[in-house]
């Protein structure tokens, strides 16, 4: 069991932020021996905007865009993390989406 202390971390829908979590891997694509496999699992960081986050998961977006030069409305290539996976959030600079509506705010224990 892992007795590390855990972090709390809170996290706003707007937010920019890199996100450090541990992916599942594949190994191969058909019958090999057993004693041949070799299985590891993933670190990845991945970076974008918070654009939703609840008890499972958080979600950002790689890319967002705005329709009238004044306000980001569209979001793209939206990844969900789940909250399981998770080690470390890294905030970074302010969003271009601080004006988005119905903000949500979470604080995840890592």
């Amino acid at each position: 069991m892992d007795n590390k202390k855990k972090k709390k971390v809170r996290v706003r829908t707007g937010d920019v932020v890199c996100v450090e979590w541990i992916d599942s891997s594949f190994e191969g694509g058909g019958w090999q021996s057993i004693r041949e496999v070799n299985i590891d699992i993933l670190a990845i960081r991945s970076y974008g905007v918070v654009v939703d986050i609840d008890d499972r998961f958080i979600a950002l977006s790689a890319n967002y865009g705005y329709d009238d030069m004044t306000e980001y409305t569209q979001v793209n290539s939206i990844m969900a993390i789940p909250n399981i996976s998770i080690k470390t959030i890294t905030h970074y600079s302010k969003s271009p989406l601080q004006g988005i509506k119905n903000k949500k705010e979470k604080t995840l224990t890592l």
